[in-house]
């Protein structure tokens, strides 16, 4: 065998008349092709230290057939000298540091933070090369973070030799040339992805809040007993229960509201002891009476509830369950006491017979007898009530009402490269029992409003949306992908008839803060404007598949690399950003590692031009046969070549296991999977590791 060599510039070098080169022993891997190789040299002393400016110079190993069976360059250079050995190598030089830290902010709590690059332009000209590192720290300061890399590169930037001293002196000058595959140029990089994920998401997703109060009908004063009243427990009715009809004024818009206390006009016979709790309770409407629950205000104790006066007592909300209603729609107020008591002891729901408020239409006002019935008291116009509710017009309805039948925000992805739909996330909240599936999908544009259906995934609003705002994420399956700079459309639309008391709530903003899209509303017939003009709240994840991934990584951060061909396409999709704290070797091998839809690990081989050829790994068939005399052949029988250092390939013995012999033991296999090789062209031998073979020289776990 015999090595050849090109300098950094990729020119054929022709090294000094009398040096000698021979190849050692090599290895491949099934994820980067030519891993490792060791050549020695031998000749006159003066050529031979100069042989320590070859770092960097390109390798290639030849067999007998005039084959070339390795290439990569070299990567250290082991000089020895009598008693001492002196190593130089690239694995200690950097020529880019930043520092990752901890930095104590002024109000105590701690963050991540990252010092700008340094860089030594001599270092990189002279390697031809950009070498980064990324020194992790614990807490600093910035001025200290700097310190430490400016230190750091000052120490780096070309290299730091190393020496050994032995025991006795070698007869002559040697010289190892220690090599890597061009795979490993890879790690000289730390990726550094930004995410292409598009969101806006103002944190005032509900705000600023507003204030109204809604009187029925109210129009005299504290002490008044009005035109008579309903009493709760009154023997021997045992009306147990009394109910006001109301509503929100739209002159807000019908944005959702939430109420955050209701008054009734109540006072208490003076003879009795007020026993019990009142607890106050917001319904919807059904056959113009009280219908399904929404929420139920704090309790108060009937002894609290004046015997000499008649006055305004506040049921206030419940932290942390919220009661969202709809302006204009019909609402019930629902006043109901914990259980019966005699005549004397009854609280008393104060109301009038003619309105003299602010809101003069009829009202209806109903008590519930014993037996459970809503009875209409036609003595009254309405019972004294005051509700109060706090709105902020930054969210939208969906399946509400006719005017917002579907939402939509359109949105472009940044960058040059297509991206597929991960997922969307939407900021809602659900109001009632919905019943029907919601779609959220991503849609194509026309003339600005939304057009051709993309992809979109069902949701099921009552087991996947709650009764408090939280964010809801649509997980896409069939992911699809987006060209950089053009609209899209995100479409949520409700699979059902519209209902004023069973529906979806999206928070939004009134700030519009999303420069590269807007929100529309569907009417019925066409998209227009939401009234208020607001903008939807949304995240948009995007994904790409894992190859396209190694491909675009590499082409970031394989300078020394020629172009990537995926010839199999994993099927798998991921989160694209990186941080910059990993090198972009770590991040390309874990994307190949997480395999492809087939359940088959990706391989990628460096090929002799440095091209790069991604493939899925073979299905579980032999390509290659072993007997006992070690021979190698193919499935037709032929000789195979050991120097070629086979990998990513099946092997089976052949004639290995006599017949009868007891069976392997549980989980043995007689199909190896190669995923590495090593020759040793001085005794031939060859050298498989398998999958899950421990390395010997690694003190962790099994390999992957």
């Amino acid at each position: 065998m015999i090595a050849t060599f090109t300098d950094r510039s990729g020119a054929r070098v022709v090294p000094p008349a009398g040096l000698r080169f021979t190849p050692g022993r090599y290895s491949w891997r099934d994820i980067g092709g030519p891993l490792q190789a060791t050549i020695d040299a031998d000749g006159p002393e003066s050529d031979l230290w100069g042989l320590s400016a070859w770092l960097r110079y390109g390798v290639e190993v030849w067999d007998h057939r005039s084959e070339a069976v390795w290439w990569g360059y070299i990567s250290a250079v082991r000089i020895t000298a009598g008693a001492l050995t002196i190593s130089y190598s690239l694995d200690t030089m950097a020529n880019r540091v930043r520092v990752v830290y901890q930095q104590r902010n002024a109000d105590g709590t701690t963050e991540r933070a990252v010092t700008a690059d340094a860089d030594d332009a001599f270092s990189q000209a002279y390697f031809g090369l950009v070498k980064e590192v990324a020194v992790r720290a614990g807490m600093l300061d910035a001025a200290a973070a700097a310190y430490l890399r400016d230190e750091t590169l000052a120490t780096l930037k070309y290299f730091s030799p190393s020496l050994e001293v032995a025991s006795r002196e070698a007869a002559e000058v040697s010289v190892s040339l220690e090599c890597s595959g061009w795979w490993q140029t890879l790690s000289w990089r730390l990726a550094s992805v930004t995410s292409r994920d598009e969101a806006y998401t103002e944190l005032n997703q509900y705000g600023p809040y507003g204030s109204d109060t809604t009187y029925y009908p109210f129009g005299f004063t504290n002490g008044s007993r009005g035109d008579g009243w309903i009493s709760l427990y009154d023997y021997p009715t045992h009306y147990y229960a009394a109910a006001q009809q109301f509503k929100v004024s739209t002159a807000n818009g019908k944005q959702p509201m939430k109420v955050a206390r209701v008054a009734a006009f109540l006072f208490r016979e003076n003879g009795g002891a007020g026993a019990g709790t009142l607890t106050m309770s917001i319904y919807t409407q059904s056959a113009s009476a009280p219908g399904t629950l929404i929420g139920t205000m704090t309790n108060i104790n009937a002894s609290t509830v004046s015997q000499t006066d008649s006055g305004w007592v506040t049921f206030a909300a419940v932290d942390g369950s919220d009661i969202w209603i709809l302006p204009g729609e019909n609402y019930w107020a629902v006043l109901t006491r914990s259980a019966s008591y005699p005549a004397g002891d009854q609280v008393n729901w104060v109301g009038v017979k003619v309105p003299n408020g602010p809101y003069t239409a009829v009202q209806s006002k109903f008590k519930m007898s014993s037996g459970g019935a809503w009875i209409n008291d036609a003595d009254f116009v309405g019972l004294n009530l005051q509700v109060h509710v706090e709105h902020g017009e930054s969210t939208l309805t969906a399946g509400a009402t006719s005017d917002k039948q579907k939402i939509g925000q359109s949105f472009q992805i940044a960058g040059s490269a297509s991206l597929e739909v991960g997922a969307i996330r939407l900021r809602a909240f659900r109001m009632g029992t919905v019943g029907h599936t919601i779609y959220v999908g991503v849609y194509t544009d026309s003339a600005g409003a939304p057009s051709a259906l993309i992809e979109r995934v069902a949701v099921d609003p009552d087991a996947d949306i709650g009764v408090d705002f939280d964010w809801l994420t649509v997980t896409f399956t069939n992911l699809a992908t987006l060209t950089p700079a053009t609209s899209y459309w995100i479409v949520i639309d409700p699979n059902g008839a519209t209902s004023p008391y069973a529906f979806v709530v999206f928070a939004a903003s009134l700030a519009k803060g999303y420069i590269s899209g807007a929100t529309l509303v569907y009417n019925g017939s066409a998209w227009a404007t939401p009234a208020p003009d607001v903008e939807l709240l949304f995240e948009l994840k995007t994904a790409a598949q894992t190859t396209s991934q190694v491909s675009r990584l590499i082409s970031s951060y394989g300078a020394l690399l020629g172009a990537t061909t995926i010839q199999d396409a994993s099927g798998i999709y991921s989160e694209p950003g990186r941080d910059g704290d990993s090198d972009a070797l770590r991040e390309i091998v874990m994307l190949l590692h997480a395999g492809s839809i087939n359940g088959r690990r990706m391989l990628a081989r460096v090929l002799r031009d440095k091209t790069v050829a991604i493939t899925e790994a073979p299905a579980s068939v032999a390509s290659l046969y072993l007997d006992r005399s070690g021979k190698i052949t193919d499935a037709v029988g032929l000789p195979a070549h050991p120097q070629t250092c086979p990998v990513g390939v099946w092997l089976a013995p052949r004639d290995v296991v006599p017949a009868g012999a007891p069976a392997a033991p549980l989980g043995a296999s007689t199909l190896f999977y190669i995923e590495e090789s090593e020759y040793d062209p001085k005794s031939r031998g060859w050298r498989p590791r398998l999958r899950g073979q421990r390395d010997p020289f690694d003190m962790g776990g099994i390999r992957l």
